[in-house]
């Protein structure tokens, strides 16, 4: 949000200025440290923090921040949207889907989740399962970062605390079954 000051006599709002980035406990690149690794490294250990991988040209691809070990926030360059996973899944009906997308389009700030939750289109436990599966999808995609993607993580720091909810905690095995084996099919 704004904060006010006064400057030269008068009451202002301003925004505040961006909080600098902590610095990264771990960093390198996925040629040293593919991303099955990096995944498995954070959830062994059961580690809380932010990671980020960004391309050899500068723009940051992916942010995944975990508490104790699990995903709970992920941001990507590549499109995975929740409603995607809920309609693939069959677990909400396209109607509602739709009603709640219009919504959202609308610009009400409500996520797709808690639009859906509130016209009852779907309860928490669904709600759940399509956000495990959406992260899943995330945490794939990483597998097809360039070897030259350079990776820091970010102990104890969520990067990622004003993008969606943390009510969730996903384990990242299953998304690494998934990203190793569809590399795999690929080659």
């Amino acid at each position: 949000g704004l904060a006010r000051r006064v400057v030269h006599g008068r009451l202002v709002h301003v925004k505040p200025a961006p909080a600098a980035r902590a610095f990264p406990t771990a960093e390198g690149f996925l040629d040293a440290r593919p991303v099955a690794e990096l995944l498995a490294y954070i959830d062994d250990r059961g580690l809380s923090g932010t990671l980020t991988l960004t391309s050899p040209t500068g723009v940051e691809d992916a942010s995944v921040t975990f508490r104790d070990g699990k995903v709970v926030r992920a941001r990507t360059r590549v499109p995975s949207p929740l409603g995607t996973a809920l309609y693939e899944l069959g677990l909400v009906e396209p109607d509602a889907l739709d009603r709640a997308l219009r919504e959202l389009a609308a610009g009400k700030g409500a996520l797709l989740g808690e639009i859906l939750l509130a016209q009852k289109a779907l309860t928490a436990e669904v709600l759940a399962m399509a956000l495990a599966e959406h992260y899943t999808r995330k945490l794939v995609s990483l597998f097809a970062l360039p070897v030259a993607t350079r990776f820091a993580f970010y102990e104890h720091t969520d990067l990622l605390a004003s993008f969606g909810r943390a009510d969730v905690s996903v384990s990242v095995g299953r998304a690494v079954v998934r990203g190793l084996r569809d590399t795999f099919d690929a080659q």
